[in-house]
């Protein structure tokens, strides 16, 4: 009897032609069971948390005020959300320009300032019950980013000049600046990041540490690194409540993953092709979330998406029905938890590993394995099992998808360009924990290999762990 081991990958490689793929997973994440196992399961869905009252959409950015309170910036609008009474209340607070994402920040004022900086339409101050006003200090000028550290705003140029505030003010003295000296890139973004002002540009960054200058800038220059940002939003990593690592889009279309002051490459080439592809880089934009001790960074334009897995140092495509991109947009660490936005609507999101769907979308689960290519060519594939997760249906589900779920398996033979028909298969009702998921008849092998894809579509847990394909009809699970 011939056998041959189905198995998965932790990175999803699409190929630069189709004919050229490995493994994929969409919609997918891997985890670790003890030291030699894997198993390859549904990535989080999307739980509605709360729904913009006024109707607006797209999510440009989010902060959180108190342990009460946040904001979140729509295409035009500004809406506060409380938790006051409980639940989510979203409220109109007034008109605030454009549709290009912003940036956020808030000082140690007893009332704490909230500065928003729209690059389209400059700089504006925020609060949770009243209108947006445009910035109080005419100095500022115009802003590309704003970020917050050790008591000042910091505002960016792209000039390559930074301006600080006062010490918890909004309060502009034009004379307390600096020009990023170390290239003449001009300057993208400022971020803080461990004790740090980092300043940001498409040919290098800066770091900048706290002096406690007396005068002028308060802060003095402590290290240059070589590589520079795609762009004003292709950086993340530093937001409060994350993990602390600082990842960014280069200009080289590599992602890095700064080490001290070391960048380190850990993108893939499917990775970097798409960057490379992308015609106008400033469309590319990183935000973070976490989920059951995941640590995810997703970089996305508006024709694909990727999250790259803290974890599991892991790279897998997210796509929402429907689309080639992924509807998150932008994230806060909001009353506890990751708050997400869409990119199309007013809705905002709590990542949930217990939520098998987006919203009101399915988020399908497609895995493609790894090309089989140690099974002798020209062979009848008589059957193939999978060590898929069974049992899985509710037996209080609203739906009959639920109820009694099924899994799509289809084959390839020519390494991913072409699938036939997939083939039903029930995952098993609740309970049914040993019901075994197999095809038989799956027709001969070529001389690239077989590669065979899963999906699951109905809102349940799925996970495959691998599978086995023989040359004879004999149960193995």
């Amino acid at each position: 009897m011939q056998q041959a081991a189905i198995k998965f990958a932790a990175n999803s490689s699409p190929g630069e032609r189709s004919q050229l793929s490995g493994a994929r997973l969409i919609n997918a994440i891997v985890e670790k069971l003890g030291t030699e196992q894997m198993i390859v399961k549904r990535a989080p869905g999307l739980r509605r948390y709360s729904n913009s009252s006024g109707s607006y959409s797209h999510c440009r950015g989010i902060i959180e005020v108190n342990d009460s309170n946040a904001l979140v910036v729509y295409n035009e609008y500004v809406e506060s959300i409380s938790i006051a009474s409980g639940s989510p209340v979203n409220d109109v607070r007034g008109f605030l320009p454009g549709s290009d994402l912003v940036t956020l920040a808030k000082n140690n004022a007893t009332n704490p300032d909230i500065v928003c900086v729209s690059p389209d339409n400059g700089p504006y101050v925020l609060t949770t019950t009243g209108e947006p006003a445009e910035y109080p200090d005419s100095d500022v000028g115009r802003p590309n980013s704003v970020c917050f550290l050790d008591g000042y705003f910091f505002f960016t140029y792209r000039t390559g000049q930074c301006i600080a505030s006062g010490l918890n003010t909004t309060d502009i003295n034009p004379l307390d600046s600096v020009v990023m000296e170390s290239n003449s890139g001009g300057i993208y973004r400022g971020v803080a990041f461990n004790e740090s002002l980092y300043l940001c540009g498409p040919d290098g960054m800066e770091q900048w540490v706290n002096n406690a200058n007396p005068t002028g800038f308060p802060f003095s220059r402590s290290a240059v690194i070589s590589s520079g940002i795609i762009g004003t939003n292709a950086i993340a990593g530093f937001e409060s409540g994350f993990t602390k690592t600082l990842i960014y889009v280069g200009t080289t279309n590599m992602v890095y993953q700064l080490n001290g002051v070391t960048p380190i490459r850990i993108s893939t080439h499917d990775v970097e092709r798409d960057i490379q592809n992308t015609a106008d880089k400033s469309t590319i934009r990183c935000f973070v979330s976490m989920n059951n001790g995941h640590a995810f960074v997703t970089i996305k334009t508006d024709t694909w998406a990727w999250v790259f897995d803290m974890l599991t140092t892991s790279w897998q495509e997210r796509k929402t029905y429907g689309s080639q991109t992924w509807r998150a947009e932008q994230s806060a660490y909001v009353f506890g938890d990751w708050l997400l936005g869409d990119a199309d609507n007013g809705k905002l999101y709590r990542l949930d590993n217990n939520t098998y769907s987006e919203d009101d979308n399915p988020l399908v689960w497609d895995v493609t394995s790894l090309p089989v290519d140690d099974f002798p060519q020209r062979t009848t594939v008589a059957r193939v099992d999978f060590s898929l997760a069974a049992g899985t249906g509710q037996a209080d589900g609203a739906t009959d998808q639920v109820i009694d779920p099924s899994v799509w398996i289809s084959w390839s033979d020519d390494s991913g360009a072409t699938y036939g028909a997939p083939v039903e298969r029930k995952l098993g009702q609740q309970g049914e924990y040993g019901n075994r998921i197999y095809v038989n008849r799956c027709g001969r092998t070529r001389a690239l290999g077989r590669q065979w894809n899963i999906k699951v579509s109905d809102p349940v847990f799925a996970g495959i762990q691998g599978g086995v394909m023989q040359d004879t009809v004999q149960a193995l699970f």
